[in-house]
């Protein structure tokens, strides 16, 4: 019965674990390139007020398109999802064998209470 319940846990492991990484991995990647074209969207901003002469307006634009190529630059999607489900797949295996361990580790510690007989050292 365990182990049908650790199989079916590390099922729903794998799929659940996955989709928040995957997830996780693409809004950081999301949340960089705005950041990236707010800071230089600001920079153009400072300079406009500096030299208010100047025309920034095309590398003001610039600013989105460099955004927008960061995150089509990144590593695809597909490769991302790949990269998430083998990183939830090693972290099952380590705890199947961290779990393995302990049971043996338990079984092993009562297999030599009762060749004792619970009798203490006299």
């Amino acid at each position: 019965m365990w182990a049908r319940l650790g199989i079916v846990a590390t099922g729903l492991w794998l799929i659940g674990g996955t989709a928040y990484f995957h997830v996780t991995t693409m809004d950081q990647r999301y949340d960089f390139s705005m950041k990236l074209e707010k800071l230089c969207l600001d920079g153009y901003d400072r300079l406009e007020r500096q030299y208010p002469s100047m025309d920034y307006s095309k590398e003001q634009g610039n600013c989105v398109t460099d955004a927008e190529q960061y995150l089509r630059s990144e590593t695809p999607a597909s490769e991302v999802l790949k990269q998430s489900f083998f990183g939830t797949a090693i972290i099952g295996a380590i705890a199947w064998v961290l779990i393995g361990i302990a049971i043996a580790l338990t079984r092993w510690v009562l297999r030599g209470r009762q060749t004792q007989g619970g009798s203490r050292g006299t």
